[in-house]
C-alpha cells in the first residue's frame, strides 16, 4: 500500500479548489495538490512490489564513478549509504520512459511542511501515478493528492506554497478505514437478519416492534393457516327477523300481517 512514512521532498506544481455541486451551506470544499517527488526506487515496491525489479537491476559493469555530478547518486563514499541496492536501469526501464499506474489510494493522513508551518489533512486519496525511473536507483513521480472539507486557514497557506518546494508525509489512516487499513463498506457493518435455521429451538424470535405477525410465524405460515381456517368454517345461515304490525280492525276483527 502506498504510502510516505518519512518526510519527503516535493515541488507543489498547483492547487485546485474541489466543489462538489451537492455540498452543504456549511461544508467546506476540498482541495487537489498537483505533487511531484523525487525519490529512491524503494518507493515504488509501497505501489507494486514488482515494479523495482521490473525497471532496475544491479549492473556491476556499468557501476558509475564517484564524481560530484548532479544526477550521479549511485558511487560509493565512506559514510554515505548508497541510493538503492538496484541502481541501474533495466532493459524495460531504459524503454518505457514514462508510464501511468492507474491506482488511487485512499484514508491517508498527509502532512504538508513548509519553513516553520505545517499543514494536516485528514482522509486524503493519492493517484493516480505518472512514473519515470532513472538511471542511478531514482524515479520521478507525479501524482495529484485530494483531500475533502478543506479549513480557509489550509487554503490560505497552499496559496503561498505553490510552485514551491515542499515536504510531505502521507500514511494510511483515516476515519473511513477500519483497524486493517481497509476501507470499511457501510453494509458490512450491518449485522446480518437471524434466519429460522440459526434461531434456538422452543425460542420465540425477537423480530421487532413491527412484526405484524404473532409468535414465530413467517408471514408465508400466517397466510396459509388463515386460508385453511376460513376452509373450515361454514358459511354464516342467513337469518329473517319477523316484524309483527297490527292493522286496522275490519269488520270487527283484527288483522295481523308478518313483514320481513
Amino acid at each position: 500500500m502506498f504510502a510516505i512514512e518519512e518526510w519527503a521532498k516535493a515541488r507543489l506544481e498547483d492547487v485546485t479548489v474541489l466543489s462538489q455541486k451537492n455540498r452543504q451551506p456549511d461544508e467546506a470544499p476540498g482541495v487537489k495538490l498537483h505533487l511531484e517527488l523525487t525519490v529512491s526506487n524503494h518507493m515504488l515496491s509501497t505501489i507494486d512490489g514488482r515494479l523495482k525489479g521490473w525497471l532496475f537491476e544491479r549492473n556491476e559493469a556499468a557501476a558509475p564513478k564517484v564524481t560530484k555530478g548532479k544526477d550521479n547518486q549511485t558511487g560509493t563514499l565512506d559514510g554515505v549509504e548508497p541510493v538503492s541496492d538496484l541502481p541501474n536501469l533495466s532493459n524495460v526501464g531504459k524503454h518505457v520512459k514514462t508510464f501511468k499506474w492507474a491506482e488511487v489510494v485512499s484514508g491517508l493522513l498527509a502532512r504538508v511542511r513548509f519553513a516553520t508551518s505545517e499543514l494536516e489533512l485528514d482522509d486524503a486519496a493519492c493517484g493516480p501515478f505518472t512514473i519515470k525511473p532513472k538511471e542511478g536507483g531514482s524515479c520521478v513521480l507525479k501524482f495529484p493528492l485530494e483531500a475533502p472539507n478543506a479549513s480557509e486557514k489550509v487554503f490560505a497557506k497552499l496559496a503561498k506554497y505553490k510552485s514551491r518546494e515542499i515536504e510531505i508525509m502521507a500514511v494510511q489512516h483515516g476515519p473511513a478505514s477500519d483497524a486493517g487499513g481497509r476501507q470499511q463498506s457501510i453494509d458490512d457493518s450491518k449485522d446480518p437478519a437471524p434466519t429460522k435455521k440459526d434461531e434456538p429451538a422452543g425460542k420465540t424470535p425477537d423480530r421487532g416492534g413491527d412484526w405484524p405477525f404473532p409468535g414465530d410465524r413467517t408471514a408465508q405460515e400466517q397466510i396459509e393457516a388463515s386460508a385453511k381456517k376460513q376452509a373450515n368454517t361454514p358459511p354464516p345461515q342467513s337469518a329473517t327477523t319477523e316484524h309483527v304490525a297490527e292493522k286496522p280492525r275490519r269488520g270487527g276483527r283484527r288483522v295481523v300481517t308478518a313483514m320481513e
